[in-house]
């Protein structure tokens, strides 16, 4: 899949391990690491296999995988037209996704 970010400082932390591990610490940064290292080898998101993968409502839609058990990865289908059907987002044809922010799972 191809990955892009919805701020420079969402990205900064995505790709500098420095900022991802002072900011949520070493383990979630090397899962941070992992997952996105795994979205990119995935095609679609329908693919997903790790991290408890669940669509979720969070103002859009959006999509959810687990950095451990302390933080989630939060993204959205970042296509011109999104595959749709049934008036869903059909994630098993997203090739394309917007990464949104990394939250707190226990907020």
């Amino acid at each position: 899949m191809l990955l892009s970010f919805d701020t420079l400082p969402l990205r900064e932390v995505c790709e500098n391990e420095d900022a991802a591990i002072k900011e949520y610490g070493s383990n979630a940064a090397r899962l941070l690491r992992t997952r996105l290292a795994d979205l990119r080898a995935y095609e679609t998101v329908g693919d997903i296999m790790v991290g408890h993968p669940r669509e979720i409502n969070c103002g859009e839609n959006s999509y959810v995988v687990n950095l451990g058990e302390n933080y989630q990865l939060v993204f959205c289908a970042n296509h011109i037209n999104v595959p749709m059907v049934d008036g869903k987002v059909d994630w098993s044809k997203v090739t394309r996704i917007k990464i949104l922010k990394i939250r707190n799972s226990h907020d």
